[in-house]
């Protein structure tokens, strides 16, 4: 390995490695640390969690699709009879609405999954 091109470098490592593992494992199971911290996300089931961040990111990812709509709908408007032009802003703009409807089913299907899985709605 080039990393650990001497020998006694790839022990200390080692050595070090293992002190603090055993020194976290003590220092995790110490009263004080699992007392009064408190969950931030209010959440602990993880299934609700990765629902709340697929939301979220499919909720980002509709804004950029929205925003690539107007996008096309200005190169369309400011092409000034430029058929290359006119063409790109159209296309951008079709390809914009495919993306909006995959991206709305993807989160009606998400949502199903989430209600069938937590027994909540969305």
């Amino acid at each position: 390995m080039l990393i650990f091109s001497n020998n006694t470098i790839f022990r200390r490592f080692l050595l070090n490695l293992l002190i603090l593992s055993v020194a976290g494992i003590f220092l995790v199971n110490l009263p004080v640390f699992s007392q009064g911290i408190e969950n931030p996300l209010g959440e602990s089931d993880p299934r609700v969690i990765l629902g709340r961040v697929i939301k979220v990111v499919l909720g980002l990812t509709g804004t950029i699709g929205l925003i690539m709509f107007i996008y096309g709908g200005l190169a369309w408007m400011t092409a000034g009879g430029k058929k290359e032009q006119v063409k790109k802003g159209s296309d951008t703009m079709v390809w914009a609405i495919l993306g909006l409807a995959v991206i709305f089913a993807s989160y009606a299907i998400v949502d199903f999954v989430l209600t069938k899985l937590t027994g909540t709605g969305g």
